[in-house]
């Protein structure tokens, strides 16, 4: 896993930890700002799928 990897995992934590001491009133939130970014660094986003 590269330094930028980490960065971008530890962004993705800070702002999970966030949304749960202020929760956002919809779940659509939690899985654009979460779920999203752990499949963007997972690399899940390029090919092959």
């Amino acid at each position: 896993m590269t330094d930028f990897q980490k960065r971008q995992l530890y962004q993705i934590k800070a702002g999970y930890f966030n949304l749960l001491d202020y929760p956002p009133m919809l779940e659509k939130t939690i899985s654009l700002s979460i779920v999203s970014a752990l499949l963007f660094v997972g690399e899940f986003y390029l090919h092959p799928f």
